[in-house]
């Protein structure tokens, strides 16, 4: 499976599990925004908890909130 196909297996075990509260770390940095928003929309649904770890700015339309941190303090 390439890096995509692995990431939305992640997402598919999540969903079926459904657990209360998930950690989701570059979960999405491989596949494309749609189906990001797609399976952001179905976590969201089924009220999962989630706390993302991510590199990419455009994540955080999907958060309520936001901490960011920074190298050395600055």
């Amino acid at each position: 499976l390439n890096g995509g196909e692995k990431q939305r297996v992640g997402f598919a075990r999540i969903l079926f599990k459904n657990p209360k509260f998930i950690i989701l770390d570059e979960s999405t940095n491989a596949i494309s925004r749609e189906v990001e928003d797609y399976l952001f929309d179905l976590i969201k649904s089924k009220k999962i908890t989630y706390i993302t770890l991510s590199h990419r700015p455009l994540l955080i339309k999907y958060h309520g909130q936001l901490i960011k941190l920074h190298k050395h303090g600055e």
